[in-house]
């Protein structure tokens, strides 16, 4: 394998980056190449927004969870109510009805979503995100999608951030980070 560096994000999908910057400049109704001339009035009715909003607020209301037992004894049936009631938990410890309707609207306008499920030691719960995809870089085996061999993300963080999170000074306000999240032959590279 070849060794993780997270500089080389910066250069990688450049062309998905920017078609996702055009795709949200069109969402937020910035639709014409040419500017209206000094003076001149520009009108924009932004139907498109409109229709992602509508239609999103539309597909995700009334998020239910049911887990049927595996078989109809008392036991099979408890463990079905206990899963359904984490279920139900971690929908609410992680606002999932906000998330999911946001993620939503990401991938309504960008074509592409993401969620990160993870266990928080700490609170002793699970813990999801939907991190940027702007931010997140996949290789897959061939044209077979659903098997990823490695998975990175790029963030940037505040100095604050980087003190609190890694006990740093850094040099500037901000730092560009690089995570490698899943490889096969290592559970996780850091680097900046």
């Amino acid at each position: 394998m070849s060794e993780f560096n997270p500089a080389d994000l910066a250069r990688r999908d450049t062309d998905r980056i920017k078609y996702y910057r055009e795709l949200l400049d069109f969402y937020h109704g910035f639709h014409w190449q040419n500017r209206a001339a000094r003076g001149e009035k520009q009108l924009t009715f932004n139907y498109a927004r409109v229709l992602v909003d509508k239609v999103t607020s539309y597909l995700m209301s009334g998020t239910t969870f049911a887990v049927d037992p595996v078989e109809d004894s008392r036991e099979a049936k408890e463990n079905a109510r206990k899963a359904e009631q984490a279920l139900y938990q971690a929908y609410e410890d992680n606002n999932l009805e906000q998330l999911d309707f946001d993620t939503e609207i990401d991938c309504a306008i960008l074509g592409d979503a993401c969620y990160k499920v993870t266990w928080d030691n700490e609170a002793v719960r699970v813990r999801v995100t939907a991190p940027d995809v702007h931010g997140l870089f996949a290789w897959w085996f061939g044209d077979d999608v659903s098997r990823l061999w490695r998975v990175a993300s790029r963030y940037i963080l505040s100095a604050e951030e980087i003190e609190l999170l890694y006990h740093l000074t850094p040099k500037s306000k901000t730092a560009t980070l690089g995570r490698l999240r899943y490889s096969p032959d290592n559970a996780a590279a850091d680097g900046t």
